[in-house]
């Protein structure tokens, strides 16, 4: 399969191979309390460890794990502060992390973005509708959570968030999950205080859109 993939892809899934390891300062968040404030309290400093896409944080004795996947958002970086804003939603937390230097900030973003691409299924039937491929059904894949799909299961749309790719074309399931998860990020800006941008223009997507 490895020939088959995009170059951007196969990079990605390459990098998910390597070992990732540094020490940042961290603040935790539930999603309704997020502050985009510069107040310097309450930062710890942590161990983050990210392999073949799972995040693991490391904080004394406390070791918190999550997998960057259809659930984890890379909300906001900013280059200015070093920081970067993900999400949990199936804990409903954020993590605001921030880098030490500007190439820790670089690295971190550089593999979170690699992880968040997903892994594309192979499948002889598409994964949604359970009908088998042939020469007049073909396969396509999610570009949120990488299930292989046919046509009739695919949506096609140009979702308004900004991010360094654009995200085209998904599963149905994607779409919904989309859906909630851009909802979620309108409801934390409106709680944000002093939030210059919109938070839903600094999401950052899964994975490039592709013609086939």
């Amino acid at each position: 399969m490895g020939a088959n993939l995009p170059k951007d892809l196969l990079s990605a899934e390459r990098s998910k191979l390597d070992i990732f390891e540094g020490i940042y300062m961290r603040k935790i968040y539930e999603f309704d309390a997020y502050q985009n404030d510069d107040d310097d309290e309450d930062w710890e400093k942590v161990t983050l460890r990210i392999h073949q896409a799972r995040i693991e944080c490391h904080c004394n004795d406390d070791v918190d794990i999550a997998n960057i996947g259809c659930e984890f958002l890379i909300i906001h970086q900013n280059h200015r502060n070093k920081e970067i804003v993900v999400g949990l939603m199936t804990e409903k937390k954020i993590w605001k992390l921030q880098a030490l230097n500007l190439r820790q900030f670089i690295d971190l973003g550089t593999i979170l973005m690699n992880s968040k691409v997903p892994s594309w299924s192979i499948s002889p039937v598409c994964q949604v509708c359970s009908k088998t491929f042939n020469l007049s059904k073909r396969r396509h894949h999610c570009r949120n959570c990488g299930k292989n799909i046919c046509k009739k299961c695919l949506i096609s749309t140009n979702y308004k968030i900004e991010g360094f790719y654009k995200l085209t074309k998904v599963c149905k399931s994607c779409s919904t999950l989309l859906g909630i998860q851009i909802d979620l990020l309108k409801s934390i800006e409106r709680n944000c205080i002093g939030r210059n941008e919109s938070s839903i223009k600094s999401l950052l997507l899964p994975c490039p859109s592709r013609s086939s």
